[in-house]
Formats: structure tokens, C-alpha cells, sequence
């Protein structure tokens, strides 16, 4: 199969094959604004535009924005869309993730925008966010059946490559409530006696 490049203001610079492949992964993956390109890759407007239109050309790929909804795409490798979330708040562009389908951002945005973007706040949104896509979520979560027929489910969190243990709660329902409460106080291990008081059903453990 043929592919037809389309060139601006004259024939491709030969020098921009040296950087396609890096400019092309940054362009189709990140979240870096035309401007941020530029610099990085120290183009003008013209050689920008060559190299946007080499990618549109050789990978099929386009940027799409919805700025005015709070995210936009960009795609994977393997060609599947991916919506990225970035408001501006105090002057500054914060990103708040990438979700793989237009329900779980637009959740995501609504939920946000009622905390007022609060960056520290996005853990926990994140979770919830899950929980209500997903009631069965089980993310930090580990579930033991016993030959008695008993079960329970224990919550796991690596920290600096160490994995530990943090109890172990009756139900699923149980453990996601506290696991919750640990993505609030960031797995502080000092609050699991706290929440154990708090919660009916979780058992602490020592770390």
C-alpha cells in the first residue's frame, strides 16, 4: 500500500526522520500542548506542522480536543482511544488522569468539579469513581475462602516496593469502606486502629 505524505511550505526536512519516532510517541501519548512540543523539539510553526501531518499520514492518528468538556483523546498502541483529563487551576495545567472509555471521564469531571478540582482529593474520587462503575471493585483487596465455607477479605497495599498488610474485614463491602478511609489518610498505618473502632467488620493488624 502506498502512503502519501502531505508537505507545508515545501519539501520534508530530512532532519525531522531523526526525531519523528520520540516526537510521534509524545504527540500520540502525553498530554504536552503544541507550545510544550515545540520547545522540546526546538521546531517553528512550519516544521511542527510537517511533522503532525507525517503523523496523521503514517499512523492514521489525529489529536481530537473537547477542551470545553475537560478532556481530550489521544490513542494507544494498539489504536484504542484514551481520554485524558487536564483542567487549568490557579494558573497552572494539572492533569487528573486517563480513563478508557467517555462514561468513566465525563464521572470522573462531575465528580471533580464538585470538590473544585482539589488535587489532593483525586485518590480518593478515583476509588469512588470505580465503586460506582464497578460495585465488585476490588483494587488493594484480597478475598480467602476457607474449606468451612467462611471467607474474608484482607487489604494489601505496596509501599516502596514492601507489601503490607493492613486487617481484614468480614465482607467486600466491608473492606472497601475501609480502604476508602486508608486512601484518605494516604495509608497512614497509624490510623488503622482509628478505623477499626470505626468500622463494624475490620480487624487491624499491626504495620
Amino acid at each position: 500500500m502506498s502512503v502519501n505524505f502531505r508537505v507545508v511550505d515545501g519539501d520534508k526536512d530530512e532532519d525531522l526522520e531523526s526525531i519523528y519516532e520520540s516526537f510521534r510517541f509524545d504527540y500520540m501519548n502525553s498530554m504536552m500542548k503544541a507550545e510544550d512540543l515545540k520547545k522540546k523539539y526546538d521546531l517553528n510553526q512550519r516544521r511542527y506542522s510537517v511533522l503532525i501531518n507525517m503523523v496523521e499520514d503514517r499512523e492514521g492518528f489525529k489529536r481530537k480536543a473537547s477542551w470545553s468538556n475537560g478532556y481530550f483523546i489521544t490513542y494507544n498502541r494498539k489504536g484504542a482511544p484514551v481520554y485524558n483529563i487536564r483542567k487549568r487551576v490557579n494558573g497552572k495545567d494539572v492533569y487528573f488522569g486517563c480513563y478508557p472509555d467517555l462514561k468513566h471521564t465525563k464521572l470522573m469531571i462531575k465528580e471533580l468539579s464538585k470538590v473544585g478540582w482539589d488535587r489532593s482529593l483525586f485518590p480518593l474520587i478515583q476509588y469512588d469513581v470505580m465503586l460506582k462503575l464497578d460495585p465488585m471493585y476490588c483494587k488493594h483487596i484480597r478475598e480467602y475462602n476457607f474449606k468451612d465455607g467462611s471467607n474474608r477479605f484482607d487489604i494489601n497495599k505496596q509501599i516502596n516496593k514492601e507489601l503490607f498488610c493492613y486487617g481484614y474485614c468480614s465482607s467486600l463491602k466491608v473492606a472497601q469502606e475501609v480502604v476508602r478511609r486508608l486512601i484518605r489518610c494516604d495509608w497512614d498505618k497509624g490510623e488503622v486502629g482509628n478505623i477499626e473502632s470505626e468500622v463494624d467488620g475490620y480487624s487491624g493488624v499491626s504495620v
